[in-house]
């Protein structure tokens, strides 16, 4: 979406929570983010997403990452879950 202040957030929410986390920003690739998922040991992903219209390029991200961490634990929200409540599950 383009923007990284609510991912920025929540990684500070799970930091303050005790977990080790890194922000990786906004847009990257789900290749880039398989790869950080193997380099930290990373136990969960955490994806926003703002708009409606760019749910088709989360889908394309978790399949991505899929491919390579196949046992990935994915979780993901933002205003466009809020805006379809039960899209998640085409995710």
């Amino acid at each position: 979406d383009g923007h990284d202040l609510g991912v920025r957030m929540i990684t500070d929410f799970f930091s303050i929570s005790g977990w080790n986390s890194v922000c990786l920003g906004s847009s990257v690739p789900g290749e880039a983010l398989a790869r950080a998922m193997k380099d930290f040991a990373a136990d969960l992903l955490v994806l926003s997403v703002t708009l409606v219209t760019n749910l088709r390029f989360l889908r394309a991200t978790v399949n991505d990452v899929r491919k390579t961490v196949a046992d990935a634990k994915i979780l993901v929200g933002g205003q466009a879950f809020k805006d379809a409540p039960d899209v998640w599950r085409a995710v």
